[in-house]
Order: C-alpha cells, then sequence, then structure tokens
C-alpha cells in the first residue's frame, strides 16, 4: 500500500496553498516519505531498537520533515523507479527493518554507518532526493522552496484528538505505533467538539486531514 499518511496530508497543504496563494502545485510526496525514513531509523538506532519500525506516521510528521528537509515539487522527485506506476512502502521497509534488526541483534549502533545503508536502500528503491532542481524557470534548494514556493505558516496548524485517555481540553501524545517519535502535541476535545471542528471547518471554506485507522480485525483497508 502507498504511505496514505504522506499523501492525505499533502494533498491538505497543497489545497492549502490553493487557498492562502491562489496557486495550485503538486508537491512531492515520497520526498518526505524518503525523509521520514532517515529519521525513523535514526530514532531506532538512538533508542537501540526500542522504537516501531514500520510503514505508517502521523500527519506531523509533513510539517516536521518540511521544517528539516524542505519541500520539492512532485515534477523533481516521484520516488518511483523506472517502469513502476504505482506506490507500495511496505516492501522497501521489510528491507530497511531486516537491516537493523540485525543491527539490534549483533548490538551494531554505529549511527553514520547504519544511515549511510538506510540510504543507499532508499536511493536504490525511491532514488536519491536531489539537493536542487529548477521549477517554473527558476532554481531551488528544498528549502528555498519551501519558504519562497510553499509559504504556509506551518506552526499555525492544529492536531485535534479525542480521548477519554486524557483530561480534555489539555495537550498530550496520540499513543499509537504511527506516533514513533513520539510528538505530544495533539490537542484532546471531547468528541462532539472533534466532529464540530471538522463541519465548522468544512462549511466555511477550509479543509482537514483526518487520520484513520484501517487496521482492526475484519477491516480490509482497499474495500472498506
Amino acid at each position: 500500500m502507498p504511505p496514505s499518511w504522506s499523501f492525505s496530508t499533502t494533498s491538505f497543504f497543497e489545497t492549502e496553498m490553493q487557498r492562502l496563494h491562489g496557486k495550485s502545485v503538486k508537491l512531492s510526496e515520497m520526498h518526505t516519505v524518503y525523509w521520514e525514513y532517515v529519521e525513523k531509523a535514526r530514532g531506532y538506532i538512538a533508542k537501540r531498537g526500542c522504537q516501531p519500525f514500520s510503514t505508517g506516521s502521523e500527519s506531523d510528521a509533513v510539517t516536521l520533515i518540511w521544517k528539516q528537509y524542505g519541500a520539492v515539487p512532485a515534477t523533481a522527485y516521484s520516488g518511483l523507479p523506472p517502469g513502476v506506476d504505482k506506490y507500495d512502502d511496505e516492501p522497501l521497509c521489510a528491507e530497511m527493518a531486516s537491516y537493523l534488526e540485525w543491527a539490534k541483534n549483533n548490538d551494531y549502533w554505529d549511527e553514520a554507518t547504519l544511515i549511510s545503508q538506510i540510504r543507499a536502500i532508499l536511493d536504490r528503491t525511491l532514488g536519491p532526493p536531489p539537493a536542487a532542481f529548477d521549477y517554473e524557470g527558476r532554481r531551488y534548494t528544498p528549502q528555498r522552496f519551501l519558504a519562497e514556493v510553499v509559504r504556509l505558516p506551518l506552526d499555525d496548524y492544529v492536531q485535534l484528538m479525542s480521548t477519554l485517555s486524557l483530561p480534555f481540553y489539555t495537550w498530550g501524545k496520540y499513543d499509537v505505533p504511527d506516533n514513533w517519535r513520539p510528538t505530544k502535541d495533539y490537542y484532546n476535545v471531547p468528541l462532539d467538539d472533534f466532529y464540530t471542528c471538522i463541519t465548522r471547518a468544512t462549511s466555511r471554506g477550509y479543509t482537514v486531514a483526518i487520520g484513520g485507522d484501517v487496521s482492526e480485525p475484519g477491516l480490509y483497508g482497499f474495500e472498506d
């Protein structure tokens, strides 16, 4: 399956660019996925394997990766090998997870070497991300493209959740494996408020990005 967390959140930000700037830009989802895997591997190494390394992430990973590595248009980085027209990062993730498991089993934690090998796997499968590229007649780095073309107030976006495990109207951690870092920047509200935020936003011309789980027993993502 494709890395839906990146595709859905990137689509949200593309809509925000349209709303704020009137500019339609197709962004590269896989540029974010590439660097998210690098950072996930770095976290796995730092925690000596006591962290999930699997497919999946959360919406805030997009903004965190953009702030660190910038963003690029889809024309600059597709993340598809030659002759492939569908995204599926599960085999890629399985290969990297197997390599990191070997490191754990052998108590080998040299970060520079391990990250270099993770990037070699990513480069072979997705292709190396561009250090610079041309877009509409100008030369950009990913960071310059983020600042001058994307131009979104990334710190203004808020993540909501509704759970009984934390007090309402407080910030906390969304406690699921996909929130591997884990960030604690989720504002917990009652379910009625959660739903009202969605309906009020969409009725006023805004969009929302929703993280949904299709991995429960009895659910099949492609059909359900």
